[in-house]
């Protein structure tokens, strides 16, 4: 299979950078005062939606590399 057929698998050289989104975005802290874990949502997510990915990133917590 070539990278025509498969884009996820386009060599390297090939990538062109993604630019910023132009989105509204929030902050959220997944972690504690003394351990920040900082991610950015869109602004635009419904509450329930943002509630939603929030939970979803928090059980999962420990396979994301933070600096």
């Amino acid at each position: 299979m070539t990278w025509e057929n498969n884009p996820s698998e386009e060599p390297r050289e090939n990538l062109k950078p993604v630019p910023p989104t132009d989105d509204e975005v929030r902050q959220v802290d997944l972690g504690t005062e003394g351990d920040p874990r900082p991610i950015f949502l869109s602004a635009s997510l419904a509450s329930e939606e943002a509630e939603q990915y929030v939970q979803l990133l928090k059980e999962d917590l420990g396979i994301f590399a933070w600096s």
